[in-house]
């Protein structure tokens, strides 16, 4: 999902926002009313609640960026991928030759 663009409704029900709002002045609006809850609250509570939801989140990612490596070493020492750089280098070797 790397450079993924989302729209708002994609990013809303992929949790990546809490809510959508129909203009800006509503976006500031429901952002301050958010910001007036989260100041009531004690803030060591607030941060190991974050914590707590983030933990699977993290968990998550770090077992994904670990396949991806493994993916990307599979196929960096693939034999197609041996051939292709090997006749790209030979092409870069007898361009330098020319010159």
């Amino acid at each position: 999902m790397f450079g993924t663009v989302f729209t708002p409704s994609e990013a809303l029900s992929a949790g990546l926002v809490d809510e959508l709002a129909p203009d800006a002045a509503s976006a500031e609006a429901a952002c301050r009313a958010k910001l007036e809850q989260l100041l009531v609250n004690d803030p060591d509570t607030v941060r190991e609640a974050k914590s707590s939801l983030r933990r699977g989140m993290v968990e998550r990612f770090l077992a994904g960026r670990k396949k991806e490596a493994e993916e990307y070493g599979r196929r960096l020492t693939s034999p197609q991928f041996k051939a292709f750089m090997g006749n790209y280098l030979n092409e870069l070797k007898s361009k330098k030759k020319k010159k």
